[in-house]
């Protein structure tokens, strides 16, 4: 394969995805669609969401854009409120998500965005630490340090 012939295939895979997909069954985690479980705010959804992010910033193309933002408008509420993330589990993989919020913030200006991050940044006040002073990766594992962990929450914690 040429790498056009590559790009035109990755292409055509992303919109596959991104065209079937909604924030209550997102192809790429298919496992949670066939479990029959609700989707819930996740890190998994951050991943895809980042790059269809960073897709937007490439291509200029809306779709991903209209598409990002449809996906977090489904759980970021007008007032900011986050359906199905508790700060309270401490978990720092809820955390990635919430890196979207910032590009959402600064292309639309939308308060509920700024209002979520605020949400998120509240649990990391009071994320759980080990004596170093590093965060528990979440509230069910005491003191334990995953390097996910710094994917998840420090580029969002900075």
């Amino acid at each position: 394969m040429t790498h056009e012939e590559i790009l035109t295939t990755l292409g055509h895979y992303v919109d596959y995805l991104i065209a079937g997909s909604t924030a209550e069954a997102p192809l790429w985690n298919i496992e949670k669609v066939r479990s029959g479980k609700p989707n819930k705010w996740n890190y998994i959804d951050g991943c895809m969401i980042t790059a269809c992010l960073s897709l937007y910033k490439t291509t200029g193309d809306e779709k991903f854009l209209d598409f990002s933002k449809k996906f977090l408008d489904y759980f970021v509420k007008d007032n900011g409120v986050i359906e199905t993330y508790d700060p309270a589990e401490y978990n720092l993989d809820n955390v990635n998500q919430g890196k979207n919020l910032f590009t959402l913030y600064d292309l639309t200006g939308n308060q509920r965005y700024r209002d979520a991050i605020e949400t998120i940044r509240g649990q990391l006040e009071t994320q759980p630490r080990t004596k170093e002073g590093n965060f528990w990766h979440k509230k069910i594992y005491p003191n334990q340090v995953w390097l996910d962990g710094t994917y998840m929450a420090q580029p969002f914690y900075m």
